[in-house]
């Protein structure tokens, strides 16, 4: 799972080095994908219901290599509207539901509409060449979750 999310920040890493080289300027610290850290990323929350879900989005051109950073800020209010031509608007859900007295299903689905077809074009070659690493990458993260809460790992449906 290392691996995959590494090749993830790829793109950033080599652009972050070719800004050095230029004698620009770059963030001190790589991204991280924790969810506590999204709003400084340019993430917006859009909805909560406390211990059950949890909507985050953005505003960007994940099919840029560096990594998507949001390139337009957008409110909760403004979010649903946004159709400049050339972006992405993408609203990752995380819902818990219990099951039974002592577990729970851990949910989380990703939305994206595009703005304009340039766009829808873009982000489905994007796709193409990374969905199946994220497809990867999510069951992986469950299982270091349920490490990490003390429990066996479930068999994920698909």
């Amino acid at each position: 799972m290392h691996l995959l999310i590494a090749a993830r920040g790829l793109p950033a890493r080599l652009a972050a080095a070719r800004a050095r080289r230029r004698g620009e300027s770059v963030a001190a610290e790589p991204p991280t994908f924790r969810v506590r850290d999204l709003p400084g990323r340019g993430w917006i929350l859009l909805g909560e219901w406390p211990g059950t879900e949890l909507v985050l989005g953005t505003v960007t051109k994940p099919w840029q290599p560096l990594g998507g950073e949001p390139e337009r800020p957008v409110t909760a209010d403004s979010f649903a509207g946004f159709a400049e031509p050339r972006f992405a608007r993408i609203a990752e859900t995380t819902r818990v539901t219990p099951f039974g007295a002592h577990a729970c299903i851990l949910t989380l689905e990703t939305r994206v509409r595009s703005t304009d077809e340039a766009s829808r074009r873009r982000f489905q070659r994007y796709w193409r060449a990374t969905g199946p690493f994220i497809g990867l990458i999510r069951p992986a993260v469950m299982r270091v979750l349920d490490r990490q809460l003390g429990r066996s790992p479930s068999p994920s449906p698909g």
